[in-house]
């Protein structure tokens, strides 16, 4: 765990999220909702689900393509 809270990315990933779930509640907040209920908690968690683990994929679907990228230019020059 601690290797993973040095990447930038990681910290990045895990700000990203808590900054998300706050611009939700407070937008559901504005909009006249309250997340007070169960079902207004499950939907949250949810949501934050869905956008996490896009955000985790698409962070390794970069890191993948960076790394076969290096591996072909690397290949080429000898």
């Amino acid at each position: 765990m601690k290797s993973l809270w040095k990447n930038k990315r990681t910290r990045f990933l895990a700000l990203g999220l808590l900054v998300v779930r706050f611009v939700i509640r407070y937008g559901l907040g504005v909009a006249g909702l309250a997340l007070g209920a169960a079902t207004g908690q499950l939907a949250l968690g949810i949501v934050m689900a869905v956008i996490g683990t896009a955000m985790a994929w698409g962070d390794q679907w970069l890191i993948l393509r960076t790394l076969k990228h290096t591996q072909g230019a690397h290949a080429a020059t000898m």
